[in-house]
């Protein structure tokens, strides 16, 4: 077998435990019982310890290639994927959580950028992993993503999908009022404890909307919220409203 078929290879092996890394994230995002999700985590390491393995045989194969080519800078990040520790970023959220917002919850925003070559999902996936293991059942996970949800595009279509979280909702003509139906459906939701993970993913993919539809989320919806959140803190404690945006490229 020529070292070239080898490496086509390993190519294809590494490519068919990075499609089942994949589809375990999935499954975590639409599962919230302990058990499943300690089955799903058991299969998350068994899959990334195979990754790692094959990934190091493919690599050590093509250093002993005689291909004199620079190597791409994205094609050896996407190669390191597996090794990549997301320790500082999920110690930041912890911290927030556990001591900006604390007993009395509260809501926090972040942003990550450049999640296409850092695997910015692989590291929402572990954080709303960790909550969900932590808030026992509690947790609402909310994914928005543009590639799945084309019709996202103005302030109806993105109330729409949120809506679609928390039915029945009767929409209303007017976005105000809208919003408030929305909000006072998520307050009736939630209990001591609830987590709520507002996942918008591939924000940037909106184009030309992006920043604008961002800012009016965050003047209108989420500074509502979090008018609703002072009164649900009145009746429960460690309710925390969760917004992360993934943007794919840098931002600059």
């Amino acid at each position: 077998m020529t070292t070239s078929t080898e490496i086509e290879n390993l190519q294809k092996i590494c490519n068919l435990w990075n499609q089942r890394i994949e589809d375990v994230i999935k499954e975590m995002s639409f599962t919230s019982e302990l058990d499943q999700l300690e089955n799903l985590d058991r299969k998350f390491q068994y899959y990334s310890e195979q990754l790692k393995k094959f990934e190091n045989k493919l690599n050590l194969l093509k250093t002993k290639s005689d291909s004199s080519a620079s190597p791409n800078p994205q094609h050896t990040i996407s190669n390191k994927i597996s090794k990549i520790n997301f320790h500082n970023q999920k110690k930041i959220v912890n911290y927030i959580l556990d001591n900006c917002l604390g007993e009395q919850g509260g809501l926090a925003l972040f942003l990550l950028d450049n999640t296409s070559l850092m695997r910015g999902d692989l590291c929402v996936a572990e954080i709303q992993y960790y909550l969900s293991s932590k808030s026992y059942g509690k947790l609402k996970y909310c994914p928005i993503d543009p590639f799945l949800r084309p019709d996202i595009s103005d302030e109806r279509s993105l109330l729409n999908a949120i809506a679609d979280y928390f039915k029945p909702i009767e929409p209303h003509p007017n976005d105000q009022q809208y919003i408030h139906k929305i909000i006072e459906k998520i307050g009736d939701s939630v209990q001591g404890g609830s987590i709520v993970f507002f996942d918008f993913t591939n924000w940037d993919s909106l184009t030309e909307n992006d920043d604008r539809l961002l800012s009016w989320f965050i003047e209108y919806f989420w500074k509502s919220l979090n008018q609703k959140h002072q009164d649900i803190s009145q009746d429960y404690s460690w309710v925390k409203f969760l917004l992360f945006c993934s943007i794919s490229s840098p931002h600059l």
